[in-house]
């Protein structure tokens, strides 16, 4: 396969994953929210009923959605998540790590810094910043490594900004 159309399948499949991982926009009911996410940390602190800072080994567990991180600020009330420090996300086949993790919880909007993504243990990319609106992708200081052993001519691909906008009919 060329690298033109090994690009092209590539770029295909950051597509697919940004519309399957991120772009699961679905509604939010916050008190059956509170009742299905388990949540653990060394400190847990209550500012409100809805809302709650956990630190140290913070571990937070929705469906499919695995979340551990240093710190995490959780509000359910306004459906938003910050987390910080050794940040690692995962989410059936896809795992991110990461410095900073902000997002709301119908996923329309997410943001990440420093983020390492593993897409079914076959490739991998990294980017200083991947920002998502709805349908909208934005990611800053894109690094992608072909390490296919089944392929002799590998390459790598850096580019400052990747977007990527909705085409609707």
């Amino acid at each position: 396969m060329t690298f033109s159309n090994r690009l092209l399948v590539f770029t295909i499949f950051i597509s697919s994953f940004l519309f399957f991982f991120i772009n699961k926009a679905y509604s939010i009911d916050s008190e059956k929210l509170k009742k299905e996410v388990v949540f653990y940390a060394d400190k847990l602190e209550s500012l409100s009923k809805d809302t709650f800072i956990l630190q140290n080994k913070v571990l937070l567990i929705y469906q499919d959605f695995t979340l551990e991180a240093d710190y995490v600020f959780l509000d359910f009330k306004n459906s938003k998540l910050k987390a910080k420090g050794n940040i690692r996300a995962i989410n059936t086949d896809v795992s991110i790590r990461a410095d900073e993790l902000e997002l709301d919880l119908s996923l329309e909007f997410v943001k990440v810094k420093k983020a390492e993504v593993n897409l079914n243990n076959k490739i991998e990319f990294k980017a200083k910043e991947i920002f998502v609106l709805k349908s909208y992708y934005n990611i800053e200081g894109f690094e992608f490594k072909d390490k296919d052993p089944r392929i002799i001519l590998n390459y790598s691909l850096s580019i400052d900004k990747l977007r990527i906008f909705p085409f609707y009919n």
